[in-house]
């Protein structure tokens, strides 16, 4: 009997531990304040403190220099009355299925790249932090990985 009491008293215990836990991770509502986004409080310290930093976002879409909308790049190309599929055209030749934006990545090979010469930018900015994306939506990832050729060691800069 003490042995039944002892483990109804150990399973009752647990369950109120995993009760407590599973209380701790209940959606918060966040308001667009300051003070309601300081209550998330699983932000890492360095990124609190940090205050501001620069992510930047550079890949094949580079190459083509065109406007603005760069990023979608890769994207705009295939629309068949778009500036960007007419920028296209004029700068690389007529976009085939053969001939679209994977024959830019050969072209994406970061030769004035300087690393130390970004860093001292973003130090002389004020940021406190910076790091690259390391895939963007075009899905050319900027580190080698087995899942896709399509990836800066592999293709553009071999780096």
């Amino acid at each position: 009997m003490l042995r039944l009491i002892l483990l109804l008293s150990v399973g009752l215990l647990l369950f109120g531990c995993q009760q407590e836990q599973l209380g701790q991770h209940q959606a918060i509502k966040y308001e667009p304040t300051w003070e309601s986004l300081r209550e998330y409080k699983e932000v890492p310290k360095w990124l609190r403190d940090g205050k501001f930093g620069i992510y930047t976002h550079w890949g094949p879409y580079a190459v083509h220099a065109y406007g603005e909308n760069t990023t979608w790049y890769s994207f705009a190309l295939y629309m068949e009355d778009g500036e960007a599929r007419q920028h296209f055209e004029k700068t690389f030749g007529k976009l085939t299925p053969q001939f679209g934006y994977k024959d830019l990545i050969p072209k994406f090979t970061a030769e004035k790249f300087d690393a130390d010469e970004w860093a001292e930018l973003f130090r002389k900015s004020g940021a406190k932090f910076a790091g690259p994306v390391a895939e963007h939506h075009d899905g050319f990832a900027m580190w080698d990985t087995k899942y896709s050729d399509w990836n800066a060691a592999k293709m553009g800069p071999k780096r």
